[in-house]
């Protein structure tokens, strides 16, 4: 018999990893998207996709893109396998990694194909749901204190906070992050709060325009243009667009072109700023990244990062680039966010790097998957999880209550 390699990638073996994201092929079919998009290598769900797409090409004789499976049903190879088989094949190149089946199920349906196969023992830790405890993450406490934590919202504000929330990377999270804490801070204290994108980037991310029903096409650029003429809180109305929790937002994108940002000037954002302080005590500012001009204006700094080993590496290094950017006195009023967005499994985090990170800042806030905020469209505080919506209450009493002695 002759072995012939075809391509190769990374797997999870005895809870350990072959390779970084950054060695293994790019362009690799047999890379689950997660790997090339998030920078998740390492999730079992990847070994799945990967283990689906090599026993997909010794079915069909060729390897297959993500995008062409319409194609790939209609391959006469293909249409021979069983119905069950096929099926699971399918379900184990999805994009999304939820979808896929676990490795027990792959290794059951194998397993029942094999004359005389003899029963798969898998580790007792290798894989094993997530747990309560790495759900938890971050050493959060696990006692309810929804209660303390609404008395320190609504508790009246000695003088109006701007709180600048920047992403880690892309996809952290940073818009939908923004949003929700604008949306549970206006609802809680019942008056008006601002939102303001302040992302330069243009992509093909959600911004925060696209997280409300648009009420204007205008946006950051066109109000600093018009604000000789904005003379009363009507005036500036008509720049922002209004959400039912309270929040309102000042958009920075095209409505025609949603993924193209607007270049405002530095003069426009800090005149914005001043014309809009006196209708709002609280203002949060989406930069996504930590920039310099956004820093200048800070009170607070929320630091969005995914809940996984790199996310806790990135958030420090965040940190450490405040400090550079000659503001290290917001890396003690800042609180971090890690947004389990992407599946979870497959990872847990060291405890002692969460506890040194925690140490910096006034706290850590670890958000449940919530599949109504991974929809990147519309949202509604109502349409929550309760866990979810628990965590973002949390952040909010972090970032405007006292700032704890021992974090």
């Amino acid at each position: 018999m002759t072995v012939h390699v075809i391509s190769w990638t990374s797997a999870r073996i005895d809870g350990a990893w072959s390779a970084s994201v950054s060695a293994m092929p790019p362009a690799s079919p047999y890379r689950a998207p997660e790997v090339t998009y998030w920078g998740e290598s390492r999730i079992t769900a990847g070994d799945v996709y990967s283990l689906g797409a090599v026993l997909l090409h010794a079915a069909t004789g060729r390897a297959w893109q993500g995008y062409e499976h319409d194609a790939l049903r209609r391959d006469p190879w293909f249409g021979d396998l069983d119905g069950e088989l096929a099926d699971l094949l399918l379900r184990c190149v999805t994009a999304e990694p939820e979808s896929r089946p676990t490795v027990r199920e792959v290794a059951d349906a194998l397993s029942a194909r094999l004359p005389g196969a003899q029963p798969w023992e898998e580790a007792d830790d290798a894989l094993a749901p997530e747990t309560p405890q790495e759900r938890q993450s971050a050493d959060e406490p696990e006692d309810d204190d929804s209660e303390i934590w609404t008395r320190t919202i609504r508790a009246p504000l000695n003088k109006p906070l701007r709180i600048v929330l920047v992403g880690v990377k892309d996809g952290a999270g940073c818009t939908t992050t923004t949003m929700m804490l604008g949306a549970v801070l206006a609802d809680q204290r019942q008056e008006r709060v601002l939102a303001i994108d302040a992302d330069k980037h243009a992509g093909r991310h959600v911004r925060i325009g696209g997280r409300v029903f648009r009420g204007t096409f205008a946006g950051l650029t066109d109000l600093a243009a018009s604000l000789p003429e904005v003379r009363r809180f009507e005036d500036l109305s008509l720049f922002l667009s209004p959400h039912r929790s309270g929040l309102t937002v000042l958009a920075n994108d095209s409505v025609s072109r949603p993924s193209a940002g607007g270049q405002y000037t530095d003069q426009d954002f800090r005149e914005v700023l001043w014309a809009t302080r006196p209708y709002f005590r609280l203002t949060l500012i989406d930069s996504d990244k930590p920039v310099s001009l956004v820093l200048e204006h800070a009170d607070r700094v929320v630091i969005v990062s995914r809940a996984d080993p790199a996310g806790l590496t990135q958030a420090q290094q965040t940190m450490d680039r405040l400090v550079t950017l000659n503001r290290p006195d917001l890396v003690e009023e800042a609180v971090v966010v890690l947004n389990h967005s992407r599946p979870a499994a497959g990872w847990t985090l060291d405890t002692g790097s969460v506890r040194a990170l925690r140490s910096r800042c006034r706290g850590l806030v670890t958000v449940p998957r919530d599949g109504h905020l991974a929809m990147a469209s519309t949202v509604e505080l109502s349409w929550l999880t309760p866990v979810a919506y628990k965590a973002y209450l949390r952040l909010a009493a972090l970032l405007l209550g006292r700032r704890p002695m021992f974090p």
